[in-house]
């Protein structure tokens, strides 16, 4: 049957409310999915932040969630002094809400790292961790530079100092020794100097001592190593015997008392 041009018209006018209607629909939809795509987004977003920038309520749970960020494998992880492995963590005197903490897999404890952990408003967080080969978590120049306390140097022979009384010190406030009001047998004192070894001059024996106590001081084995000094170790007796210094590492003739 043949349509006349008004039924034509009514068709074509139909079909393009449909279209309109199609389209409206359309893109009411394609704005519906980008706002709930924005949604989804941001909650991905809040679940792959790291969770070390918010803090953890623990120790361990900010070294394990650090490791998982820097995809380092440390299966079962354990930390020393807890579960009664090992020494505890290293807590800063001068601001207690420093540590550095030794992190380790459950069956391998000497290979673990040293994480430099800071707590702020309860919650902790992995600041570095100490990925060095030749020494123990970090030096007093590199905590400062990290903004932690210089009072958590885990090895004090790591410490370079342009004199040997820079070096007792630096060693006496690790290894908690007092001393008040040094004195050193380096300076101008009325007793004898050092005793340095004639085998390597780089080698040499100091005494520090309490400046109104001349008779309670303590011996100090000093190492001198491109221009700066480090205490390798420390005595309240008459020095080292010959044994005790080459076990040191240092030379045999720097034996105080030779009776011992």
């Amino acid at each position: 049957m043949r349509t006349t041009l008004t039924e034509r018209k009514a068709t074509r006018g139909a079909r393009a409310s449909t279209i309109l209607v199609s389209l409206v629909v359309l893109a009411a939809l394609t704005l519906g999915g980008l706002l709930l795509a924005g949604c989804g987004s941001d909650d991905q977003g809040d679940d792959t932040a790291s969770p070390t920038s918010q803090g953890a309520a623990t120790q361990k749970e900010a070294i394990q969630a650090y490791c998982d960020k820097i995809s380092l494998d440390m299966p079962d992880l354990c930390v020393s002094g807890e579960d009664g492995y090992g020494d505890p963590a290293t807590v800063s005197a001068e601001d207690p809400d420093w540590e550095i903490d030794y992190a380790f897999p459950a069956e391998a404890e000497g290979d673990g790292h040293f994480f430099l952990l800071h707590k702020v408003d309860g919650s902790w967080t992995v600041v570095a961790i100490a990925d060095y080969t030749d020494q123990l978590g970090w030096t007093a120049a590199q905590l400062e530079e990290l903004g932690a306390p210089t009072d958590m140097i885990l090895d004090p022979t790591q410490e370079p100092a342009a004199t040997q009384k820079e070096a007792i010190e630096a060693y006496c406030r690790t290894a908690g020794i007092v001393i008040p009001d040094m004195a050193v047998n380096t300076e101008d004192t009325d007793i004898e100097g050092p005793v340095v070894s004639s085998e390597d001059p780089s080698w040499e024996i100091d005494y520090a001592f309490p400046a109104d106590a001349e008779g309670e001081g303590t011996f100090f084995l000093v190492h001198k190593v491109d221009g700066n000094y480090t205490v390798v170790a420390d005595t309240q007796k008459a020095g080292w015997t010959a044994a005790e210094l080459e076990e040191l590492g240092a030379p045999t003739d720097l034996t105080l008392d030779q009776s011992q």
